[in-house]
Protein backbone atom coordinates (compact mmCIF):
# COMPACT_ATOMS: atom_id res chain seq x y z
CA UNK A 1 0.00 0.00 0.00
CA UNK A 2 1.25 3.51 -0.68
CA UNK A 3 0.84 6.47 1.66
CA UNK A 4 1.64 10.17 1.34
CA UNK A 5 3.47 10.87 4.59
CA UNK A 6 4.65 14.04 6.28
CA UNK A 7 8.06 12.86 7.50
CA UNK A 8 9.52 16.20 8.61
CA UNK A 9 7.73 19.43 9.57
CA UNK A 10 8.16 22.07 6.87
CA UNK A 11 9.22 19.54 4.21
CA UNK A 12 7.23 18.26 1.24
CA UNK A 13 5.20 15.07 1.73
CA UNK A 14 6.84 11.81 0.63
CA UNK A 15 5.10 8.93 -1.17
CA UNK A 16 6.13 5.72 0.61
CA UNK A 17 5.25 2.02 0.58
CA UNK A 18 3.78 0.99 3.94
CA UNK A 19 2.42 -2.34 5.24
CA UNK A 20 -1.32 -3.06 5.03
CA UNK A 21 -3.04 -2.23 8.34
CA UNK A 22 -4.55 -5.04 10.41
CA UNK A 23 -7.57 -4.39 12.63
CA UNK A 24 -7.32 -5.55 16.21
CA UNK A 25 -10.16 -6.55 18.54
CA UNK A 26 -12.87 -3.85 18.59
CA UNK A 27 -11.26 -1.96 15.67
CA UNK A 28 -12.26 -1.47 12.03
CA UNK A 29 -10.37 -0.48 8.90
CA UNK A 30 -12.02 2.18 6.72
CA UNK A 31 -11.17 2.18 3.00
CA UNK A 32 -10.75 5.75 1.72
CA UNK A 33 -11.71 6.18 -1.95
CA UNK A 34 -9.96 9.53 -2.37
CA UNK A 35 -8.62 12.52 -0.53
CA UNK A 36 -6.95 15.85 -1.19
CA UNK A 37 -4.00 17.80 0.11
CA UNK A 38 -3.32 21.47 -0.47
CA UNK A 39 0.20 22.73 0.15
CA UNK A 40 0.15 26.51 -0.21
CA UNK A 41 3.57 28.16 -0.07
CA UNK A 42 4.06 31.85 0.56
Amino acid sequence: MRALRLVQFGEDPVLQDVPEPVAGPGEVIVRIGGSGLSCARA
